[in-house]
């Protein structure tokens, strides 16, 4: 009786596809230690496989090794410079070890492979924005809410970052032109925001010593006086000269709702261009892109309170517009809110803690902060 033959060994491909085959099922199931093992067997059978390299740079990402996915997607790219996923997570990667500028360069290489894409826009101008480099942040969140129109991070980020940029044109023109007309409306509109009525009259007053044939600017002299001795009156209405008078403050009391948010914010985007393409830095043009940037900010939060009211950043927007204002209590009930939603929220539990601390409220301040180390070492 003739012997047995014996059973062939599985070919280097068939135990690479098999290794494949369980390492997809192991990470959609979520087991991420199995899917890790699989790649790493992957990588020492064919480790010219640049893909497999990214793919196990992403499973150490996603278990919270950083280093050892920063090395593995460096050799990613090394063997495959054209992949944009490893240039992207390590932008990210730098961003969360807070090296901003090391940041950008990858998430720069990553853009130029795939522009298209909205998590590297939106790393971009966050790493952009930690840097205080607001206008190129302001243009990466631009491109992140074209390529998404419906995410409440992009929105948020892009608020903050127009208004930075307000605040930035403001201090050029308080700076360079201090005791000018558009000086004096510019901070009466900031006032006005705050409802510090007493200051808003003030600078009101000085503006209209400046341009007394104003008419809308003596309205919005006698409104704000009526305000500033606790008369409660309506919101003025509109006016020819309004855009060029009521300037930030124009949406404050009747803000555009539905899909006449995004048609301002595309509206005042054109006008901040305009206004940059003029040369010389006049008076007039500061006031305009101050007040303009302050316009945008104001549109790009209010579309998120408007189409996602229940969001962290909803909240998140409205505790800090409660700070402003003062009114401390109701800023921290937002806040509350935020962490709700997100509990992994950073700088939140800072905000309440800062409040507590300006309050002498200091055991809550101590204990704000520390869950803030906590989320933020």
């Amino acid at each position: 009786m003739a012997a047995d033959a014996p059973a062939l060994a599985p070919s280097r491909q068939d135990v690479l596809a098999q290794l494949y085959k369980e390492a997809r099922e192991a990470q959609q199931a979520g087991d991420y230690k199995t899917a890790t093992q699989k790649y790493e067997g992957i990588v020492k059978l064919q480790p010219e496989m640049a893909e497999a390299h990214a793919n196990l740079g992403l499973l150490y990402y996603q278990q919270g090794h950083a280093e050892q996915a920063a090395e593995t997607f460096k050799k990613a790219i090394q063997l495959k410079p054209s992949l944009a996923g490893p240039y992207f997570f390590l932008g990210v990667l730098s961003a969360n070890a807070r090296r901003y500028e090391e940041a950008s360069r990858y998430l720069e290489i990553a853009e130029a492979q795939d522009p298209s894409n909205f998590a590297i826009q939106l790393y971009s101008g966050i790493s952009h924005y930690a840097r205080s480099r607001y206008l190129e942040a302001t243009r990466h969140f631009e491109k992140a809410v074209a390529i998404d129109g419906a995410d409440p991070d992009a929105f948020y980020h892009l608020s903050k970052s127009y208004g930075q940029l307000s605040k930035q044109s403001f201090d050029r023109l308080h700076k360079t032109y201090r005791d000018s007309f558009y000086t004096d409306l510019a901070r009466a509109h900031f006032y006005e925001s705050e409802q510090n009525w007493e200051a808003a009259k003030e600078d009101y007053s000085r503006a209209l010593d400046k341009r007394p044939e104003s008419g809308r600017l003596q309205q919005r002299l006698r409104w704000v006086t009526q305000k500033a001795s606790g008369v409660v009156v309506p919101a003025l209405e509109g006016s020819p000269e309004g855009d060029a008078i009521d300037g930030s403050v124009r949406f404050l009391y009747a803000p555009p709702t539905g899909g006449k948010i995004k048609e301002e914010l595309q509206r005042y985007q054109n006008l901040v261009r305009a206004w940059q393409s003029e040369k010389d830095p006049s008076a007039e043009k500061l006031y305009g892109l101050a007040e303009d940037y302050q316009i945008l900010s104001f549109l790009a939060s209010l579309w998120v309170s408007e189409t996602d009211p229940d969001s962290h950043r909803s909240h998140q927007l409205k505790g800090q517009y409660f700070e402003t204002l003062g009114k401390d209590e109701q800023a921290i009930r937002e806040y509350r809110r935020a962490l709700a939603v997100k509990p992994d929220l950073q700088s939140v539990h800072f905000a309440i803690g800062n409040l507590y601390w300006t309050r002498n409220r200091l055991e809550e301040a101590l204990a704000e902060l520390g869950a803030e180390i906590k989320l933020d070492p």
